[in-house]
């Protein structure tokens, strides 16, 4: 039998793990082999003249059994599907098996989710880094590239798991933004095992400017209506929220003036009555640049019926004997199992201890209390810290009208403080909505809480009109499925399925997504058709040894566009290709898949394809290196047996997965003790180098097992080390193999050297 240790394989790739085996007598007789494929313990697959199968998606080729080969493929691999797999093999009265490890993988993505920062103010920077697996992932930021030594002041968040299997972490960098950083580029860079090299994003600082606010009116005149305005300039970017408070309650009925893209003016009309006196106004203003809403008060008080005196409040610092309670962040939400969500308050630096806190919730017709816990905490300068924190249904989030209050008093306090959180606040809508266009559309929402999302589908023809899509003849669009989160929150995928035609109109199609949390829908389009390339360029390996190349440019319109593949260093060498147009509608778009099949030759590298398309301002192309090749031989660690002095004994090393065969080289290599040079091992009488036999696979790569045959000694091999260096063309360096210092046995290893039993 010949199998590999281990198989690697990427998610979402077909694969074929190799097991094949020779008899001493060919040709195979069927009639005399049972075969058996189990995973995990598990029957996958068996074979006694007939197959049987329990994997939905396992298979062997009946075909080849005959030529030994009874490898297993799996198509559209899963992260699920890695793991043991052991074949078993009885051929007449002789049974053998190997273990195989496949090794699943899916490589990173990353996003940089925020860049905003301020000129010399301490700023964060975030990506998402997102679909990995297995789980191990190394972050690091750069400013200017990587010339220069990774930014320390960073931290990456716990992983958590995905509903395919794979990993996503959040990894954040506080920096001090300065000037000169404006011409400069940062980056976040990911390392991770299913990368030939490191994954690098780099980007720009988007820089912005803290908001100015100060509150203007004139003197309050009783049972007369007042205006009230809040001027607030010089921000960037320009989202900005301006709300006014009364006695820290919102007020719903304000306006807003905008006198340019970073100033504006908020109105709040007002109209004093007795009972008004010692009312308080506030201004408060939340941006992106802020890490608390900046506030301005005014306060209204006076002894006059008719006339009321306003004074406005400035912030200032003061240093008293009984502090009074800080809100140190806002509301803060969390999702519990038990489908409940956790509210919590921190008040901080306030003395004495006692304090009164109390929640409830508004449901816009009634008001409930709700019951809280606090804990406490002294500070060194002998003030206190408070959390209150209280659970409310998580159904209770459906209705957009519902908020919870918390009021809190202290005996430093003149009156009670509020504050609220509604559904809709920006903190409870962190749904993330990601489109995708392949051969169907795919709307993909996350991170959304409660479970009530409406999608809605729309189509954009080439007139532009927008057109409500429906389940019907010609779409179709399964019912989502909400699947719950590690962290309580919800994810789904959309789908719109439907098959193109000669008279399609379909231009765009566009994403509409409500929940109760956003004040407006969000949309997302796969947005107009445009002339491009969707996917890398592929290879597939023909029976004959040739490889064809296929590139896939979609899009495109009118239908003519030229497609020219040349190869060798001078590109003069032409390569005959072949395109097939598919055409999606009347006039309107087409793709194209254009093919070369060439014979594996180093001469012909960089191969190189160009296209070219009235619509475009210059033609485009794609250079490929023999590097650029997929099949990378894999390479196993090295087989020791068990070494006793004097007796032959094998190391073997499994390769599998490269094409061609001819170009793979293997060499032996020996480090005698710790601190001796690595000498070359070549044939002679104490080494014998079998030539290499490969075996060619199901999917035309090959494998092969490299052997080195001697008879250990106690002076010349124990505690040294042996290297297998496998060298192929696709590789951009050298793969090594090591054993540990071997071990040696027997009659003439010394006492002190021998293992105790």
């Amino acid at each position: 039998m010949v199998a590999p240790t281990f198989h690697r394989a990427r998610m979402g790739s077909d694969v074929l793990i190799p097991c094949t085996f020779t008899i001493d007598k060919p040709s195979v007789d069927i009639w005399q082999l049972a075969l058996s494929w189990r995973f995990q313990e598990s029957k996958v697959l068996g074979f006694d003249n007939n197959i049987s199968s329990t994997h939905p998606r396992a298979s062997i080729n009946t075909a080849r059994i005959k030529y030994g080969d009874v490898s297993l493929y799996i198509p559209n691999a899963m992260i699920s599907d890695g793991g043991i797999y052991k074949c078993l093999i009885i051929y007449s009265t002789e049974r053998q098996n190997k273990e195989i490890r496949l090794d699943i993988e899916a490589p990173p993505q990353i996003t940089i989710t925020k860049r905003l920062v301020v000129t010399n103010r301490q700023s964060v920077l975030r990506a998402a880094i997102t679909g990995f697996y297995p789980v191990d992932i190394n972050v690091k930021w750069f400013k200017d590239g990587e010339t220069t030594e990774p930014l320390t002041n960073y931290t990456v968040s716990t992983p958590q798991r995905n509903p395919d299997g794979t990993y996503s972490v959040t990894s954040m960098v506080t920096i001090m933004p300065t000037e000169e950083d404006k011409h400069r580029s940062f980056s976040c860079r990911v390392q991770h095992e299913s990368l030939s090299e490191p994954l690098r994003e780099d980007f720009h600082l988007i820089y912005g400017a803290f908001p100015s606010a100060e509150i203007t009116s004139s003197a309050f005149y009783l049972n007369k209506e007042q205006e009230l305005i809040c001027h607030v300039w010089g921000f960037y970017p320009e989202s900005i929220t301006v709300n006014w408070f009364l006695n820290s309650s919102l007020v719903d009925s304000t306006k807003t003036r905008w006198i340019n893209s970073s100033a504006l003016e908020a109105v709040y009309k007002f109209t004093p009555t007795e009972k008004n006196q010692g009312l308080e106004l506030s201004c408060e203003v939340e941006h992106d640049t802020l890490s608390h809403p900046l506030v301005r008060k005014l306060l209204v008080e006076g002894k006059v019926p008719s006339v009321f005196v306003q004074h406005n409040l400035t912030m200032v610092s003061v240093s008293l004997w009984w502090p009074l309670p800080i809100v140190t962040r806002p509301l803060q939400l969390s999702l519990c199992d038990p489908g409940e969500v956790l509210c919590s308050l921190n008040l901080e630096s306030f003395y004495p201890k006692h304090i009164d806190i109390s929640w409830s919730c508004d449901t816009g017709q009634s008001q409930k209390g709700i019951s809280s816990q606090e804990k406490y905490q002294e500070n060194p300068d002998q003030s206190y810290n408070a959390e209150s924190a209280c659970k409310i249904p998580g159904d209770s989030l459906k209705d957009p009208e519902f908020k919870v209050i918390v009021r809190w008093k202290h005996e430093t306090m003149e009156d009670w403080e509020s504050k609220e959180l509604r559904v809709r606040d920006p903190d409870m809508s962190p749904l993330i909505v990601q489109l995708n266009q392949q051969a169907t559309v795919k709307c993909t929402v996350s991170g959304y809480f409660p479970d009530v999302l409406t999608v809605t589908w729309f189509m954009k023809n080439a007139r532009q009109e927008t057109i409500p899509v429906s389940n019907g003849s010609k779409y179709e669009i399964p019912e989502i499925s909400q699947e719950k989160m590690s962290d309580n929150t919800y994810t789904c995928t959309s789908t719109l399925c439907f098959t193109p035609t000669s008279n399609s109109e379909e231009q765009e199609f566009i994403c509409r997504i409500s929940h109760p949390s956003l004040e407006e829908p969000i949309e997302r389009s796969t947005g107009p058709a445009t002339t491009k390339v969707t996917e890398p360029i592929k290879f597939s390996l023909c029976e004959s040894g040739e490889v064809l190349c296929s590139l896939y440019v979609s899009k495109f319109n009118p239908p003519n566009i030229n497609i020219t593949w040349t190869s060798g260093r001078d590109q003069t060498n032409k390569i005959k290709a072949v395109e097939k147009f598919i055409k999606i509608g009347d006039e309107k778009t087409h793709d194209a898949i254009s093919e070369c099949t060439i014979k594996w030759d180093q001469s012909l590298f960089p191969l190189h394809v160009t296209w070219k398309h009235e619509a475009m301002e210059e033609p485009e192309y794609k250079e490929l290196e023999i590097t650029d090749f997929p099949w990378i031989p894999a390479v196993g660690e090295i087989s020791v047996p068990a070494l006793l002095a004097g007796s032959e004994c094998t190391m073997t090393c499994d390769i599998n997965n490269y094409f061609p065969d001819n170009n793979l080289t293997v060499t032996w290599l020996k480090k005698e003790k710790e601190g001796h040079e690595i000498t070359p091992v070549s044939s002679n009488e104490y080494y014998q180098i079998p030539d290499l036999q490969h075996v060619k696979q199901q999917d035309h790569t090959y494998s092969c097992t490299a052997h080195l045959d001697f008879k250990p000694s106690y002076e010349s091999d124990y505690g040294a080390e042996f290297i297998c260096r496998v060298e192929h063309p696709n590789l951009k360096g050298a793969i090594e193999r090591r054993t540990e210092p071997l071990q040696v046995t027997g009659d003439d290893v010394p006492l002190s050297h021998t293992p105790y039993l």
